[in-house]
């Protein structure tokens, strides 16, 4: 019993793999036959880890899942942050992440097309069509 309790215990790095221990803990003891009641102690212990995975994705949640002042840094640099999500989040807050993460492709996109139009509107009257035979020769070329 006590090595199937830290072996629940060790399992809270990964959500799905804390999952299936949990699952399978339950199945095992289920119909046990002990002199106290062994499925109420794993039942106590699987919540009390499951209450952990939920605070660590609670902090997680706080200090990451944010694009801060969206600014073209503030972006890049939450991209980097969560280029590798924790195993330990739930479906929910990966949904989140992949619609932030979406917002955050639509700032860059954003960025860089303002960013040619700032040197485009640099350029004089005969760099700028040149320029534009250039991009049409990329795009149609």
């Amino acid at each position: 019993l006590l090595n199937d309790i830290n072996e629940i215990k060790s399992a809270v790095i990964s959500r799905n793999e804390f999952k299936k221990i949990s699952e399978s803990m339950i199945q095992k003891y289920e119909h046990s036959e002990f002199d106290f009641e062994v499925l109420t102690i794993i039942q106590e212990v699987i919540s009390d880890m499951e209450k952990k995975l939920n605070d660590r994705e609670q902090e997680w949640i706080e200090n990451v899942l944010t694009l801060g002042d969206k600014s073209r840094k503030a972006v890049h640099r939450w991209k980097e942050k969560s280029k590798y999500l924790p195993e330990f989040l739930s479906e929910e807050t990966v949904a989140k992440v992949k619609v932030l993460d979406q917002e955050a492709d639509e700032i860059i996109s954003e960025g860089k097309i303002e960013d040619v139009i700032f040197y485009f509107d640099k350029l004089d009257d005969n760099e700028k069509l040149e320029c534009i035979q250039k991009l049409q020769n990329r795009l149609f070329g």
